[in-house]
């Protein structure tokens, strides 16, 4: 036999309930899971109803009409049952079945599209954030050119093993600033650096510590620049990983910074 409450799902869905029947059904689906899923069908086809109608209060009367509706019993003369149970559709469903579906698609569409926008606005902000210290690097360089004694300094190969590369350094001595710009350098062992030097009247500074990547290309800025003397060379070693207090090998490239 049909339980009565069945009857009152697709209007509890519909929010059109007294309170004392709403919390009959409200019983009746926490005891039955077909009727869950009832509600769960007719749950989605009223928030489609939202989606596709303006809403409108329902005439005065119109609950109570309907409720004696289905209270009245029916004259029409049962037929026998078919071989085989007719699944009974819902009214709402039937009505509304094929909107809600095309509703359902399109919402499923949408999401997919947002889905690939969301990843493509995540990968351009990646992209965005690795560029941020090379556009600050940028910045820094155009201001130190526009400064009053900055110079460019490229540093000449020595002839003991730069391979071809080369190195320019823009330097401004009165602001202690410095840009090291470095190309095609021969790569290092994991346990090798290289280290530009100030060389002022003959005593070597540690200037940078600084490695190459897999192109032998290296972009350096140098807030500090060491104390200078009356001579001031720049030179390029490849010391021991992290750097040495002092050369321990023959300068790869050199060049003189005017007074």
């Amino acid at each position: 036999m049909t339980d009565h409450r069945d009857e009152l799902i697709e209007l509890y869905a519909l929010g059109a309930l007294p309170a004392d029947e709403a919390a009959e059904v409200e019983d009746y689906l926490a005891s039955d899971s077909q009727a869950q899923q009832r509600y769960y069908e007719y749950q989605q086809v009223a928030q489609a109803l939202r989606w596709s109608v303006e809403q409108h209060e329902p005439p005065e009367g119109a609950y109570e009409r309907f409720r004696e509706r289905l209270a009245k019993p029916s004259n029409v003369v049962a037929s026998k049952p078919t071989a085989k149970p007719v699944k009974r559709q819902s009214w709402l469903a039937s009505l509304f079945g094929r909107r809600y579906y095309l509703i359902a698609t399109a919402l499923t569409i949408f999401l997919v599209l947002l889905a690939g926008l969301g990843g493509r606005i995540w990968q351009l902000q990646n992209e965005v954030a690795s560029l941020q210290p090379l556009i600050a690097q940028n910045q820094q360089l155009t201001e130190l050119l526009a400064k009053s004694g900055t110079q460019l300094v490229p540093l000449a190969d020595t002839g003991t093993g730069m391979a071809g590369g080369s190195i320019n350094i823009i330097v401004n001595p009165q602001t202690g600033q410095s840009y090291l710009s470095a190309s095609h350098l021969p790569p290092l062992a994991a346990n090798q650096s290289y280290q530009l030097w100030l060389i002022a009247d003959g005593t070597p500074q540690s200037m940078e510590v600084f490695d190459v990547n897999t192109s032998g290309d290296a972009l350096i800025w140098i807030e500090r620049l060491p104390s200078t003397g009356a001579e001031n060379l720049l030179g390029i070693t490849v010391e021991p990983a992290g750097g040495s207090q002092q050369p321990t090998s023959n300068p790869l490239a050199v060049g003189t910074i005017d007074a």
